[in-house]
């Protein structure tokens, strides 16, 4: 089929290159709602794309703390190709993740297994230095997106290998 891809660094969008025309076709993302300094730039940050069980495209949003799919039945659909007035696009359903700071909480690898459902990590991320504690986890979805879980997170320590004992 034809290659998917994020537009990550001041993008903020999904994009499609249909092979047999050679066209490139962009699909906004919603406008951005993370609160972290690098959003000014990469505003929500997709950043990996997966094509889900059903053949849907899914993306994690880094910044917004958001997984989106987009159905490719919809690929040729013009109200897909703008956001609309309340900065959304129709084509692309968004999931947030639950209990995640938008300032410092961020999903980064997304797979897909066997039964359909989505694994991805989530972690802090400190800006500038200003939490010394980094904190890690690991999310799952149901297969369909509509519920997502996350695992008991796990630290990492500053220093830890200063430690000894």
């Amino acid at each position: 089929g034809d290659p998917w891809f994020t537009g990550f660094w001041g993008g903020n969008y999904i994009g499609r290159i249909s092979l047999s025309t050679q066209k490139v076709l962009i699909y906004p993302l919603p406008v951005a709602r993370g609160t972290a300094s690098p959003v000014a730039v990469t505003q929500s940050g997709p950043w990996e794309i997966l094509a889900d069980a059903q053949g849907r495209i899914v993306v994690n949003e880094y910044f917004d703390s958001t997984l989106s799919r987009f159905d490719p039945v919809r690929k040729d659909d013009a109200a897909c190709l703008s956001l609309d007035a309340l900065g959304k696009n129709p084509c692309i359903a968004e999931f947030n993740i639950p209990g995640a700071n938008l300032g410092k909480h961020f999903p980064h690898t997304i797979a897909k297994e066997k039964t359909g459902r989505i694994w991805f990590t989530h972690s802090s991320v400190s800006f500038y230095g200003l939490d010394p504690v980094v904190e890690a986890t690991l999310g799952v979805t149901t297969p369909d997106l509509s519920q997502i879980y996350m695992l008991p997170g796990f630290r990492r320590l500053p220093n830890l290998a200063d430690q000894t004992g």
